[in-house]
């Protein structure tokens, strides 16, 4: 009927998108080895240049105001938009996707293309020891700088210009400690700070430079092998992360695969894994598996563009189980079933009262989700069953559950669970 909704205006665009980019890396180690100790050190420098070219031609009213509002997250300080033409002006009215309604100076305008060139490196140096200080402790310790540089400039054919450069460098201690508890049982402990260079190339902001992200990792775990056939573990670690990099779609509620990433100045994951393990003699007869990890993240502060954190993320992951059984004869042939279940891993559908922007805007209840499960079936025949080959069937999502992975999600678009599919392969060795 012509209204600004989801049913009759939908958000779709005309992309026009290129990125390119080149590394070239360097590096090297060298390793010597005493009575208790193993000495290492090494670097590795990578340069990095890129180049990446956007123009988008909206084909809605929808869609013309989710490209006019990309950078209203917040920030009030953007005075241009560079993906769009000149005499944009709002109306004063919201849309279904609670953008601002805007229109455009006149009929025929052509959108922007957009010019992103980056250049810069990555380098860092390291030292590091294990040292077996005795039959039942092992401690590996030493220390790594990162350093990264990024030039950004950004240009339009319509005058939008601007150009940003970065240059930062961290200093990164780790400690690492296995001790034998009793019988065929180690604890594990450790403090690991850590270093990640942000997206070269789809990833940043016009205009922004992104941060490295870096944080400090607690992990502590117990291993205990049971005989020789069956390996149970549990582990528990804690992330404190500085300017988090998470990395999204770039115009909210679409599916184009134009990205940027932004950058929260702060975030905690906390996360519990368990595993059970059953790997049969020779590799005959049942084999089992049991995963299960419960993970919470937070982020926090503002990102780059002045817009506060969401409530979650989709480094958010809560259960997660994964389970399956194998059994194999002789002849190498084999039967297996796995069975996934999870309730907020990045695919999950977000409990919402509709579309969920990166903002985080529209969640209910704490950001929970719709849980998905699917069961996964594999047969296969011994390797020669056919002489020289032999046959394996895979049926994936064996009870064909059709979830709904995301609906209009600011991350990750709209997605549904692959529904059942029927896989046969053959393999011979010649």
């Amino acid at each position: 009927d012509g209204t600004l909704t989801t049913t009759d205006n939908s958000i779709e665009f005309d992309p026009n998108v290129m990125r390119q980019y080149n590394q070239s890396q360097i590096q090297a180690s060298l390793t010597k080895s005493a009575t208790k100790h193993n000495y290492k050190a090494g670097f590795i420098y990578d340069a990095q240049t890129g180049l990446e070219s956007y123009q988008f031609t909206p084909q809605s009213q929808l869609a013309l105001d989710a490209l006019a509002n990309i950078y209203q997250l917040g920030e009030s300080s953007i005075p241009t938009n560079p993906f769009l033409p000149k005499g944009v002006t709002p109306t004063g009215s919201i849309d279904a996707l609670n953008n601002p309604v805007v229109t455009l100076a006149g009929p025929g305008e052509t959108f922007p293309t957009v010019y992103v060139n980056k250049s810069g490196y990555y380098g860092a140096a390291y030292v590091q020891d294990t040292w077996q200080e005795s039959s039942r402790f092992t401690v590996n310790y030493g220390a790594r700088y990162d350093a990264f540089h990024q030039g950004q400039h950004s240009a339009s054919n319509q005058g939008y210009t601007n150009s940003t450069t970065l240059t930062t460098g961290e200093l990164s201690p780790r400690v690492n400690t296995a001790y034998s508890l009793g019988r065929a049982t180690v604890a594990r402990v450790s403090y690991d700070k850590l270093f990640t260079q942000p997206p070269l190339a789809q990833g940043a902001i016009v205009g922004y430079s992104i941060k490295p992200e870096t944080w400090d990792q607690y992990e502590t775990s117990v291993e205990k092998q049971i005989g020789s056939t069956q390996t149970t573990k549990i582990d528990y670690y804690y992330k404190n992360i500085h300017n988090q990099d998470d990395t999204g779609i770039l115009i909210p509620f679409t599916q184009i695969g134009a990205l940027t990433t932004l950058n929260y100045q702060y975030a905690s994951v906390h996360g519990l894994e368990l595993s059970y393990d059953l790997t049969p003699r020779n590799n005959v007869g049942t084999s089992a598996f049991v995963a299960y990890s419960y993970s919470v993240a937070r982020p926090g502060g503002l990102n780059e563009v002045g817009g506060p954190a969401p409530i979650v993320n989709d480094h958010t992951q809560y259960d997660t189980l994964t389970t399956g059984v194998t059994y194999t004869w002789l002849s190498k042939a084999y039967i297996s079933s796995t069975l996934y279940f999870g309730s907020g891993e990045a695919s999950s559908a977000l409990t919402s009262v509709g579309p969920v922007g990166p903002d985080g805007g529209g969640i209910l209840q704490d950001g929970h989700t719709i849980p998905r499960a699917q069961v996964d079936v594999r047969v296969a025949s011994s390797p020669r069953a056919l002489g020289f080959a032999g046959l394996q069937l895979d049926v994936v999502n064996l009870f064909n559950s059709l979830a709904v992975d995301n609906f209009n999600s600011g991350f990750s678009g709209t997605r549904f669970q692959q529904a059942r599919t029927l896989l046969l392969t053959t393999s011979a060795k010649f």
